[in-house]
């Protein structure tokens, strides 16, 4: 993957500061809350604990996803 020139990072930065992107975020913080909220309980520990990690890294994917883009806006 190419890595992103001087206008995209631009792009993305005059992105970040409108009202747009704070609707975007809200979503974003309203989905970790879904995942936090969901019920972890499998058939048995094995179950529970692939459950509890899957939603780790679904947590952990999205907050990637979002420090990603500020950290090419602000580069």
């Amino acid at each position: 993957m190419a890595p992103l020139n001087k206008l995209q990072k631009s792009q993305i930065k005059a992105w970040m500061q409108e009202e747009t992107y704070a609707a975007v975020y809200q979503f974003f913080q309203n989905r970790l809350e879904e995942i936090n909220a969901e019920e972890v309980s499998g058939q048995n520990e094995f179950e529970t604990l692939r459950m509890l990690h899957r939603n780790q890294g679904r947590k952990e994917s999205l907050s990637t996803f979002f420090n990603d883009l500020e950290k090419q806006a602000y580069e």
